[in-house]
């Protein structure tokens, strides 16, 4: 037998045993064990006598750049908005004729929402910016239409949302590919639709009905084929919000709970929903991101108190609140988490200690070294990972076994396990 075959055989093993430490475990990976640290609080400057507006983060992509919209001078149009680490906030430019304006995603260096280029409330347009390039798009709309917005871009520049058109403005699904908007609607046979989220496989999630959130189901969009996803379990309506590239839905839906109605946050996967729970204290919560690592983000507030919403992050059963993931002097409460990228990076709406709402970026804080398969201790379950794993990287950008960098597993990582055990 191959040592690749060795190797595999072992791994396999070690998987199983892995398998049942993790069964009893409550804490797991991409929830970091640190917690987060606040990289950025991103605030437009004051308005007086009207003080700081409302800044939101909406879209986050693979390099920590965010995206998202402010009021000017709070009581003004919105206004987009692109944050990096290098630049700042910077303005996105748009067409002369623009009054208003919201980035809503971002991936690479493609940021996608809309603006209004009338005095028209119903007159926005989807748009496409290049950053890099500092080339504009608008998307346009359908025939028939009078309005489009973006929702989402994947790697391949394909990009979903939803147009309207007619005296009732009903929202329809499209997808813009090779400089074309198609409508997805006609592959739901509903009237209204809504695509959320696109993966980087070309897969398409939202919503699908008859009259909006009450009356809706959530969809998976595949190459023309649509798949209905039912009510969420004891509920009435699904909306998915997005999907990954494991074809991973997370999303809510609207539930009666003692003579009341509240959303309850789901993951969907192979035909299978799990309920994502609630905070303590909290009987509404909503799910709206997701990355490839399973980890999900979204927010909760109480039906009695609907102000006091709070975000958390879910992964495999465990649902946290932010706020207790960041450092006590951040002077923040973490409202609304927006978006979630592989990194484990999560854009965030705060309000800060002068109830001012900023934009903020929580990049997850590295955990103990050793600690190979983040339940937070070093353990017999990480010295059988290493193991697993002895010998030359397969890839060495890619081998977390690897403590010391060298792309070689050996007894120096050995040695750096052991010391961090516990």
């Amino acid at each position: 037998m191959s040592n690749k075959k060795n190797k595999h055989l072992v791994l396999t093993t070690v998987c199983l045993v892995i398998c049942l430490f993790a069964a009893s475990n409550s804490v797991c990976a991409q929830v970091p064990c640190g917690g987060y640290e606040v990289t950025a609080i991103v605030q437009v400057d004051e308005c007086p006598p009207l003080g700081f507006p409302p800044t939101l983060p909406l879209g986050l992509n693979e390099q920590g750049w965010m995206v998202g919209s402010f009021r000017a001078c709070i009581f003004g149009p919105n206004i987009a908005w692109l944050w990096t680490p290098e630049d700042g906030l910077v303005l996105i430019p748009m067409p002369p004729d623009t009054n208003d304006s919201t980035a809503v995603d971002i991936c690479g260096s493609q940021i996608v929402g809309h603006h209004f280029i009338s005095d028209d409330e119903f007159g926005a347009k989807a748009f496409l910016y290049d950053h890099s390039t500092k080339a504009f798009t608008d998307l346009g709309t359908l025939p028939g239409g009078i309005r489009s917005e973006a929702n989402a871009i994947n790697s391949a520049g394909e990009i979903v949302g939803f147009w309207g058109g007619g005296e009732f403005l009903s929202p329809q699904a499209f997808i813009w590919r090779d400089g074309e908007m198609i409508d997805l609607n006609p592959d739901f046979e509903t009237l209204k639709s809504d695509a959320k989220d696109i993966n980087d496989n070309g897969i398409v999630t939202g919503w699908m009905g008859s009259a909006g959130f009450f009356e809706t189901v959530a969809f998976i969009w595949d190459a023309g084929k649509v798949t209905a996803l039912p009510p969420v379990p004891g509920g009435s309506t699904s909306e998915g919000r997005a999907i990954n590239d494991l074809r991973q839905v997370v999303g809510h839906g609207i539930v009666e709970k003692d003579a009341a109605i509240v959303v309850r946050a789901f993951l969907w996967e192979n035909n299978v929903f799990t309920d994502l729970g609630t905070l303590p204290g909290f009987d509404r919560c909503a799910a709206i991101d997701i990355n490839n690592s399973s980890t999900v983000i979204g927010e909760c507030d109480q039906s009695d108190n609907p102000n006091n919403d709070q975000s958390y992050v879910w992964n495999k059963g465990v649902m946290i609140n932010l706020n207790d993931l960041i450092p006590e002097g951040a002077g923040l409460t973490i409202r609304e988490a927006s978006a979630i990228n592989n990194s484990g990076q999560i854009a965030a709406r705060a309000v800060n200690a002068d109830n001012d709402t900023v934009a903020v970026l929580l990049t997850p804080i590295k955990g103990t070294l050793g600690d190979l398969n983040g339940d937070c201790q070093v353990s017999t379950v990480d010295l059988l990972l290493l193991f697993s794993n002895w010998g030359p990287c397969d890839d060495c950008g890619d081998c977390p076994a690897d403590l010391d960098g060298n792309c070689t597993v050996s007894t120096t990582d050995l040695l750096i396990l052991f010391s961090n055990w516990g």
